[in-house]
């Protein structure tokens, strides 16, 4: 391990990504991002994995060789989004707390629509 400080930064990276699977609000893309970064650093092998894996692998491969984002992967993020902002709004007890979730939600899906996308780099899926 040539970066302890990478490593930790990666695994902390990767569990809090892993979170954010389960957890509403909580990207899970980015983290990955940041963990396969660190990895690069300390453990490529590690960084390898993350890259194979067969949902998270292609995405993250995409934005950092082209820094685009597939039209069809932004589409399902937003949708996932306003899955989790919906569900989340459901079971907030505070009106004050919807409002802000749903002004989190517009900020969200404003920034994911924003990402750069250019099909024409990417072989066809």
């Amino acid at each position: 391990m040539r970066h302890p400080l990478s490593f930790i930064l990666g695994s902390l990276f990767l569990v809090l990504g892993s979170i954010g699977l389960i957890l509403p609000l909580i990207p899970t893309t980015p983290f990955y991002l940041a963990s396969v970064g660190c990895f690069m650093k300390s453990s490529p092998s590690f960084a390898s994995s993350i890259l194979k894996h067969p949902i998270f692998g292609p995405i993250i491969s995409d934005y950092q060789h082209h820094r685009c984002v597939r039209p069809h992967i932004k589409k399902k993020a937003i949708l996932v989004l306003w899955i989790s902002i919906l569900t989340s709004i459901i079971m907030a007890p505070l009106i004050m707390v919807k409002i802000g979730l749903v002004f989190i939600g517009l900020g969200c899906t404003f920034m994911i629509q924003n990402l750069k996308e250019n099909p024409q780099t990417f072989t066809s899926k």
